[in-house]
Order: C-alpha cells, then structure tokens, then sequence
C-alpha cells in the first residue's frame, strides 16, 4: 500500500533521474510499481499528482503535418540516392535528435502509398532527384505485362528479380514484384533491396 507522500516521493525521484522531467504515467508504473489504482486514492489525473509534487505536468505531443514529415523523409533519400529502408531511418534517427521515428512516418501509409504522394510533393516542388526514386518504388508495384510463351502456347505474367538482404541475395520469379517484396522482408531481420 503506498502512501500519498510515497506516491509524490517516488515522482519527485523519477524526475531526477529523467533530467528533471517526469514521467509519463505507463512509464512511471513501469519503473516504480506504482500502478494507476494506486495514485488514483489521492488524485483524479497523474497531472494532478505532478502538479502536487512540484512540476508542470507534460504537454501532448501535437502530430507532424504531412510536409514537414515529407521533408524528413527526403533527406536520408537524398543521402543514401535510394529508397531508405526502416534501418536507415533508424540510423537517421540516431545522429539527428530532431529527425522523427521511424513509426511517425507509418501514418503516410506503408511503401507504395507514401511513394506516390511523394511522388506528388516532390513534382510540385521539382525535387526531380526525388520523384526518379518514387518513379523506381512505384514500378515495384505495377502490373506486369502479358506475355505468350510461345514453347507452351498459353499466356504468361510475372518477372524474374534479384534482390538483396545484408550479405544473401534471392533469385526468383513472381507475378506481383509489390506483394513478393512485402512477403520477404516481413521474414528477414534486414531490410530487402531490389537490385534488379
């Protein structure tokens, strides 16, 4: 059973110890074992509690606006002359403090949506090193052409690709270059990338 004075003792440390800020209240549950039926005797909100315990209580985060993400998007693009896969962003992340996670991004939709309104950014604002490498993604995802085998007689689809993962490469053939290229890179630990 913790007390009140144990509850505002225990904020008071955690702000220490986090460079004066205190924590949100899942984190605070999490370090301390202090869980929300606890604090809730003394307070109707966590707010409340670090209000008593002599902090301002933390502000919400307000959402990126979809040019301001567009923009970061486009500088590990730029960087690397690619498409940056989740590790990039990562490694973005880690030498720029102010450069968003990788999950903020995820809002713009998975890879073939935020391609195309990228692509449509970047032609508004003539960032033509941009919208070639939307134009690579994209064709990812088109349909493949018909052809007719002429050994078999029949009407065939798809393509043979190369793509590479870390230091593996695959071979193979698909109908669907976008659903194959989810398919793998949901079963490796390292991002997957179309050579060919």
């Amino acid at each position: 059973m913790f007390t009140k004075e144990d509850i505002l003792k225990e904020i008071r440390l955690t702000a220490k110890n986090n460079g004066e800020v205190p924590l949100g209240k899942r984190r605070f549950g999490d370090q301390t074992g202090i869980e929300e039926y606890d604090w809730q005797k003394y307070w109707p909100r966590f707010s409340d509690a670090i209000r008593e315990a002599g902090f301002s209580p933390n502000k919400l985060i307000t959402a990126y606006d979809d040019t301001y993400l567009f923009e970061k998007f486009i500088l590990p693009m730029r960087d690397l002359n690619k498409w940056p896969i989740k590790g990039d962003l990562r490694v973005k992340r880690n030498s720029d403090p102010e450069f968003p996670s990788e999950s903020t991004f995820y809002r713009l939709g998975r890879k073939q949506k935020l391609a195309a309104k990228l692509f449509e950014y970047a032609k508004n604002k003539n960032y033509e090193d941009v919208v070639e490498i939307c134009e690579e993604v994209l064709k990812e995802f088109e349909e493949p052409e018909k052809s007719v085998d002429e050994t078999l007689g029949v009407e065939t689809y798809g393509s043979v690709y190369l793509a590479k993962s870390g230091r593996y490469y695959k071979i193979g053939r698909t109908n669907n270059m976008g659903r194959r290229h989810h398919e793998i890179t949901i079963l490796l630990p390292e991002g997957l990338e179309l050579i060919h």
